[in-house]
C-alpha cells in the first residue's frame, strides 16, 4: 500500500469511477456515469449497464438494456427484461421474464417469474405469482399463492390479495379479491366476530326498505352435506352445513334482487361461490315481519 494510503482511501476511489470508467474487481465490476453507479457481479459483461441498479448472480438481468434502479439478486432473475425499472427481485429466476413492467417486488425463487408487462406486484415466497403476465397492483404472500395450482395460467387481473401457501383466486381475470388461506384452512380466527365496513348514511343515496324478507327467505334451502370438492386438493369427507348457491342464485333471481342481494359471487362460472353474510339483512327483515305477524294476532 502507498505511503500516505489508508484502505478506507482506495475503497473510496474503487466505488467511484470516473465519468463512464467500470472499474473490475475480479469480476465484481462498478459502473459510473453523471447519473449514477451501477454494480453487477457474475458472469455476464454489460458494457452499457443502465445507471442505478445492482445485478448478482450468474445471468442476473442477462438482457437488461434501459431500465433503471434495479436491485437483482439470484441466477437468471430478471433474465428477460428490456427496459423494465425500478423492480427489486431476490431469488433464482425471480421475475425471469419481465420486460416493460415496472416496481415490481419479488422475493423468493421463481417469484413473479412470469410476469411481463405487469408492474406494481408483490410476490413473496418461492414461486408465489409465478402466474402472472400482464396483471398489476397484486399482493401475493405464501409458497405458490397465486400460482398455477389454481389451474388459472397466464393470470392477468389487477389489485388482488392472496395470503397463504398455495391460495388463489377465482379466474384468471379478476380484479379486487382478497382470498385467505388455501382449501386446508379450517377455522378463521380473529379477536372479533365480524368485519367492519362502510355504512354511514350519509355516503348512500336512494334508501328504500329492502323487499326482500319471509317469503325470499322460506324459500331459502338449508342443507348438510359433505365434501366432495372437484378441485384435487380442495376439500374432502368433511361434514358441514349451508347452502347451495345455486339456490341461492334462483330464489334471487326470481325476485329479481340479484343485483342488490349479490348472494352468489359468479367470476368463476364453474365454481359458483356464496356470501352467506348478506343474508342478514334479509333475516331481520323476515323477523320484523313475523313480529308484524304475531301483534296481529294477540290483537285479536
Amino acid at each position: 500500500m502507498p505511503v500516505g494510503l489508508s484502505v478506507l482511501d482506495i475503497e473510496t476511489d474503487i466505488i467511484n469511477p470516473l465519468n463512464t470508467n467500470t472499474v473490475d474487481i475480479n469480476g465484481a465490476k462498478i459502473k459510473g456515469d453523471l447519473t449514477g453507479f451501477s454494480v453487477y457481479v457474475g458472469d455476464i459483461d454489460k458494457a452499457s449497464l443502465p445507471t442505478e441498479s445492482v445485478l448478482i448472480g450468474s445471468e442476473a438481468g442477462n438482457n437488461l438494456s434501459s431500465g433503471i434502479g434495479n436491485t437483482v439478486i439470484g441466477s437468471k432473475a430478471m433474465y428477460s427484461p428490456v427496459s423494465s425499472s425500478g423492480n427489486v427481485c431476490v431469488g433464482t429466476t425471480s421475475g425471469y421474464s419481465l420486460s416493460i413492467g415496472g416496481g415490481n417486488t419479488l422475493l423468493g425463487n421463481s417469484s413473479g417469474y412470469g410476469i411481463t408487462t405487469g408492474s406494481g406486484n408483490t410476490c413473496l415466497g418461492n414461486g408465489t405469482g409465478g402466474t402472472i403476465t400482464t396483471g398489476g397492483n397484486n399482493t401475493f404472500i405464501g409458497t405458490n399463492a397465486g400460482n398455477a395450482s389454481s389451474g388459472y395460467s397466464p393470470f392477468i387481473g389487477g389489485n388482488n390479495i392472496c395470503i397463504g401457501g398455495n391460495s388463489f383466486l377465482s379466474a384468471s381475470n379478476v380484479f379486487n379479491e382478497i382470498t385467505l388461506g388455501n382449501f386446508a384452512i379450517t377455522a378463521l380466527r380473529c379477536a372479533v366476530t365480524s368485519i367492519t365496513s362502510l355504512s354511514d348514511e350519509r355516503d348512500k343515496d336512494e334508501i328504500k326498505d329492502l323487499s326482500a324478507g319471509l317469503d325470499f327467505i322460506n324459500e331459502i334451502k338449508p342443507v348438510s352435506f359433505v365434501w366432495k370438492d372437484r378441485d384435487e386438493n380442495g376439500k374432502k369427507g368433511i361434514k358441514d352445513s349451508g347452502f347451495t348457491a345455486q339456490n341461492l342464485k334462483e330464489v334471487q333471481e326470481k325476485y329479481n334482487l340479484s343485483e342488490e342481494l349479490k348472494l352468489v359471487y359468479e367470476s368463476n362460472p364453474e365454481k359458483l361461490e356464496a356470501s352467506y353474510g348478506r343474508l342478514i339483512p334479509i333475516l331481520v327483515k323476515a323477523i320484523q315481519e313475523l313480529s308484524d305477524k304475531f301483534k296481529e294476532l294477540e290483537a285479536k
